[in-house]
C-alpha cells in the first residue's frame, strides 16, 4: 500500500514525454513563442523478452507501474518562430519488479533514459495546420534480470543477464494541430524512429482546453501508444526486447 504523500510525489514526478501543442491565443505576431508541459501518462507497460530463445513476458497496468516506480524525471520544452521551431524532451524512469512464471522467477530492474531533439517546420507559420518534424531520439536502457528456477531446457538460461546499452535513432514525423473553438483545440501526432533500435512507433491524440482566466495555460488530455524493439547482446547472451507503452495522458500546458 502506498501512502498518500508517496503517491502524490510519484504522480507529480511521472510526467512522461508526449504530444505538445501551443495554445493559439498566446502566440505573438513575430518573435519566439515558448511552451512547456508537465504531464502524467497513465500508461500500461508490457515487454516481451527473449533470452537464449526463452520467451519471458512482463505485463503491468498503470497502478502496478506506479507501485513499482522508483524514480522519474521528465521535462519538455518547445520554441517556435514563424514557420520554424524546435522541441526537446528528457525522460528518466526507473522501475523494479519481481515476477514468477511457472518454475521461473524473474527479478528485474529497468532504468530508461529517453531524450528527443527535433526541428519543426510549419508551412502555415500558424498554430493550426500540418507540421513536419525531424531529429534524433536517444534511448538508453539498463535492464538487469536475475533468473532463478529449475527449467527443463537443453541449455539453462544465464542466472543473471544485464542489458546496458544505448541507441540513437533518426526520428521523422508529422503532427496536425487545429481548433474546435476559441477555448478548445486538438492535436494528432505520429512518428517513426530507427537506426540504433530495430524501430520505434509513436502515436498520440490529444484535446486541449484553454483556461478562461489564464490565457497562457491549458489542460490537455489524450491517449498515447509507443512500441520499441530493441536487440543486443548482454554478457554474450542475445537479448531481444519488444516494449509497448500505451494509455491516457493528462497535462498542464504553459505558454510564454
Amino acid at each position: 500500500m502506498i501512502d498518500s504523500t508517496k503517491l502524490l510525489s510519484r504522480v507529480l514526478a511521472c510526467a512522461m514525454f508526449g504530444l505538445f501543442a501551443v495554445p493559439a491565443s498566446v502566440q505573438a505576431e513575430g518573435g519566439w513563442n515558448w511552451f512547456v508541459e508537465p504531464y502524467l501518462w497513465m500508461s500500461d507497460v508490457s515487454a516481451d523478452l527473449k533470452v537464449r530463445d526463452r520467451d519471458l513476458e512482463i505485463s503491468e497496468s498503470f497502478s502496478d507501474v506506479l507501485d513499482k516506480l522508483d524514480l522519474a524525471y521528465q521535462f519538455h520544452f518547445e520554441g517556435v518562430n514563424g514557420q520554424f521551431g524546435f522541441f526537446g524532451d528528457y525522460t528518466y524512469i526507473r522501475l523494479g519488479d519481481k515476477t514468477s512464471q511457472g518454475l521461473l522467477t524473474l527479478d528485474s530492474e529497468m532504468t530508461t533514459w529517453i531524450t528527443e531533439l527535433a526541428g519543426v517546420y510549419r508551412p502555415s507559420g500558424r498554430f493550426d495546420g500540418i507540421q513536419a518534424f525531424a531529429g534524433l531520439r536517444y534511448l538508453k536502457v539498463d535492464q538487469q534480470m536475475k533468473i532463478k528456477g529449475e527449467l527443463e531446457l537443453p541449455i539453462e538460461p544465464a542466472p543473471s543477464v544485464r542489458l546496458d546499452e544505448s541507441f540513437t535513432d533518426f526520428m521523422i514525423g508529422l503532427r496536425y494541430l487545429g481548433n474546435f473553438s476559441e477555448s478548445w483545440f486538438y492535436s494528432l501526432r505520429g512518428d517513426w524512429a530507427g537506426g540504433g533500435t530495430e524501430g520505434t512507433w509513436n502515436l498520440v491524440g490529444s484535446v486541449g482546453w484553454r483556461f478562461p482566466a489564464w490565457e497562457n495555460g491549458s489542460l490537455i488530455v489524450g491517449y498515447r501508444y509507443m512500441d520499441m524493439e530493441l536487440q543486443d547482446k548482454a554478457q554474450g547472451t542475445r537479448v531481444n526486447m519488444d516494449m509497448t507503452m500505451n494509455g491516457p495522458h493528462l497535462g498542464l500546458g504553459i505558454a510564454f
